[in-house]
């Protein structure tokens, strides 16, 4: 497998082109890894474009209370209920 540094710009690169599906599964693991915030941020968005909303809403809620200075987490959550 990969290392940390390549799964998460695969995945990045994967979301950006709209496969979510796919980078879903890297980021997943990347979430379960690292705990990092850009990393859940990147599972949120795609946990929402794939309209998963309830595991998306706690995963929200999880970014949320790990990292409450962090915007995205809030913006996500936001817009996950308006689209």
């Amino acid at each position: 497998m990969p290392n940390l540094t390549e799964q998460k710009r695969k995945a990045n690169e994967l979301r950006k082109a709209g496969n979510c599906k796919e980078a879903l599964l890297l980021y997943r693991n990347l979430w379960k890894e690292t705990g990092d915030k850009f990393d859940g941020a990147g599972f949120l968005h795609c946990l929402r474009k794939l309209e998963l909303f309830d595991e998306a809403i706690v995963l929200a809620d999880e970014l949320i209370v790990k990292y409450p200075n962090f915007q995205n987490a809030f913006f996500v959550l936001i817009d996950s209920n308006y689209s």
